[in-house]
C-alpha cells in the first residue's frame, strides 16, 4: 500500500504504561473505597470516563462524570513519573519520519498524553498528536484518527495506523485508515488489522507483511 501518513496510538504502542496506569487507578479506587486488586477488569483502551466508570460499578453513589477530572489530574501526575518507551518504538516512529508525516492519535486527555510523550523522548519527531479532549467522541469512534489525518494532510485510506486494543483498531478502521495490531501479551488477531507485529517490527519494513 502506499503509505503517506503515519499515526501511532500511545500506550502499549509507544509506551510501555501498564503499570503506571494500574497505580493510577490503585489509588484512584482506594480514595473511593474500592479496592482495585478485587476487580477482574481491564480498562487497556478505554475513555477516561470509561475506565472511571469501570472501576466504580460497585458505588452506583459515586457519578463517574464527577470524578473523572480527579482521574485525568491523578493520570497526569503519576503516569509520566513511571512510564518507558517500549523496545524499537522511537526507533519506529523516526525513521518514518523519514518516510511519511507521522502522528499519534491517543486516548488519554492532552495533559496526560503531552507529558507521556515527553517522557518517551518521541514528541520532537512528531507533526503532531491528538488527545481524546481535543475532539467530540474517543475511540472506539473514529474521531481521533480523522483528527489526525487531517493534522497531516493526508488520506486516510493511505494512512498506517499502529494500534493494540480493539477500542482503537476500530477507530482506526472507521476512520478509512490501514490498521497494523502491535502484538501486546496475550493478544489475540483484532478483524480487520492486515498484520500483528511487535513493537520492534513497526519500522517502514513492517510493509512487507501487509
Amino acid at each position: 500500500m502506499k503509505v503517506t501518513g503515519v499515526v501511532f496510538d500511545c500506550d502499549g504502542v509507544l509506551a510501555d504504561s501498564d503499570e503506571a496506569w494500574h497505580a493510577v487507578e490503585v489509588e484512584f479506587c482506594a480514595r473511593h473505597g474500592v479496592d482495585r486488586s478485587s476487580l477482574d477488569i481491564d480498562t487497556h483502551g478505554l475513555s477516561m470516563l470509561d475506565s472511571v466508570s469501570v472501576l466504580m460499578a460497585g458505588r452506583p453513589e459515586v457519578d463517574p462524570k464527577e470524578v473523572a477530572p480527579e482521574f485525568v489530574d491523578l493520570a497526569a501526575r503519576l503516569v509520566p513519573l513511571h512510564v518507558r518507551p517500549l523496545p524499537g518504538a522511537r526507533e519506529a516512529v523516526a525513521e518514518w519520519r523519514n518516510i511519511a508525516p507521522v502522528a499519534v492519535a491517543s486516548n488519554s486527555p492532552r495533559t496526560v498524553l503531552t507529558a507521556v510523550l515527553e517522557a518517551i523522548d518521541v514528541a520532537g519527531l512528531l507533526v503532531g498528536s491528538v488527545a481524546a479532549d481535543e475532539v467530540l467522541s474517543p475511540k472506539p469512534a473514529p474521531d481521533v484518527y480523522l483528527a489526525a489525518c487531517a493534522r497531516l494532510g493526508v488520506d486516510p485510506e493511505q494512512t498506517l495506523v499502529f494500534e493494540d486494543s480493539v477500542a482503537g483498531v476500530l477507530a482506526a478502521l472507521g476512520a478509512g485508515c490501514r490498521v497494523v495490531q502491535v502484538e501486546a501479551r496475550g493478544s489475540s488477531p483484532i478483524p480487520g488489522a492486515l498484520a500483528m507485529v511487535g513493537t520492534r517490527q513497526m519500522g517502514p519494513a513492517v510493509r512487507r507483511v501487509i
